[in-house]
């Protein structure tokens, strides 16, 4: 199966990219050469439903997703809800996320962050058929010292995500 991690927080002291950099790192280590998209380095302009689609940079993240057969994103939460960014990572490449296993993942300052993804989740359920790993986590300020992952709940449940999104079987497109 081939993967790709997309950190959409544009923050650089981000807790939602610790996550995707661990899952990089724990695929990287069974042997996974999943590719990795920050979007601090993509400068996606804002969806404006028409032109964007011929930005390089929308073009260059698009095709990265499309190639993947499991995409893993992670989101700041900010107010209850995705950041802006990331809902506008969606908007511009959701051609690549059908039929796609999908996990999402969180990192907010309160326990219910979970719960801002649930418009995400909608979209790319029915809009796209993507499938979405039932598992969201929502990482807490607290699960992090520094810049490490330090609860192991946590850690179990990211190592959980992955092992259910390998032994997960998709048809082929």
């Amino acid at each position: 199966m081939k993967f790709a991690i997309v950190s959409t927080s544009l923050n650089s002291d981000s807790k939602s990219r610790i996550l995707a950099q661990y899952l990089q790192e724990a695929l990287l280590k069974i042997g996974q050469k999943p590719t990795y998209i920050d979007l601090r380095e993509h400068n996606l302009p804002l969806c404006d439903g028409e032109k964007v689609y011929a930005d390089s940079q929308v073009q260059y993240v698009g095709a990265k997703l499309n190639e993947a057969d499991a995409i893993i994103i992670t989101v700041p939460i900010y107010n209850y809800n995705v950041s802006a960014a990331s809902k506008n990572l969606i908007e511009v490449t959701a051609y690549a996320l059908k039929g796609k296993l999908i996990a999402l993942l969180s990192a907010a300052g309160g326990g219910r962050g979970y719960m801002g993804m649930m418009p995400l989740v909608n979209s790319m359920q029915i809009d796209f058929g993507a499938w979405i790993v039932p598992s969201f986590i929502s990482a807490r300020e607290s699960s992090f010292t520094a810049d490490k992952i330090s609860d192991q709940t946590l850690l179990t449940q990211l190592d959980k995500v992955l092992e259910l999104m390998l032994s997960f079987k998709l048809a082929k497109r």
